[in-house]
């Protein structure tokens, strides 16, 4: 029996301080490989890292946004991109939605990419279909009652919308990872 494989990848982005004031970071870290046998032992060690990580965060700036994505050895899953309210509208999501795709092309040879998004949240929705990401679907509730999620489904490969965006064309926030 072969267990699938899975590789999460947390990408986050603050301020750097003190040595380079007004300069933004991005910080990739490759969570390790996890079996369904060791997700339970690595969500543990992730929470008291993540309880690290806070008091460090507090010390060298807040947080302005992060991206979680999980990456098999076909699909690289988006779990979650968040920006802090204050740091919106300034091409911080789509930075940090580069790098992680730029990751799970480039290091994890992903064929597509997928994620679950508030279909009522156009800003997300905007930002999804300039990388590339088309409806593949409806989960009905999953916000809660009437408020669905839409199913989104990028070809990392063939897609000329996920090129343009991977490439960082009509962009001037690239990240190098």
């Amino acid at each position: 029996m072969q267990c699938d494989q899975s590789h999460i990848w947390v990408i986050v982005w603050r301020p750097c301080a003190p040595a380079n004031p007004g300069a933004d970071c991005c910080a990739m870290q490759g969570l390790r490989t996890a079996t369904a046998a060791t997700r339970a032992r690595q969500n543990r060690q992730q929470q008291a890292a993540g309880q690290q990580e806070s008091q460090h965060q507090q010390q060298q700036g807040a947080v302005l946004g992060y991206i979680i994505i999980q990456v098999n050895s076909i699909t690289a899953h988006i779990n979650k991109l968040a920006v802090a309210p204050h740091a919106r509208r300034q091409g911080l999501g789509a930075a940090l939605l580069r790098a992680a795709l730029q990751v799970a092309v480039h290091e994890r040879r992903a064929l597509c990419s997928t994620l679950h998004v508030d279909a009522s949240n156009a800003p997300a929705l905007a930002l999804y279909h300039m990388a590339g990401f088309q409806r593949d679907g409806i989960i009905a509730d999953y916000y809660g009652p009437g408020k669905p999620a839409l199913k989104l489904l990028a070809d990392l490969r063939e897609s000329p919308a996920v090129a343009a965006f991977l490439s960082g064309a009509g962009s001037s926030n690239t990240v190098a990872v």
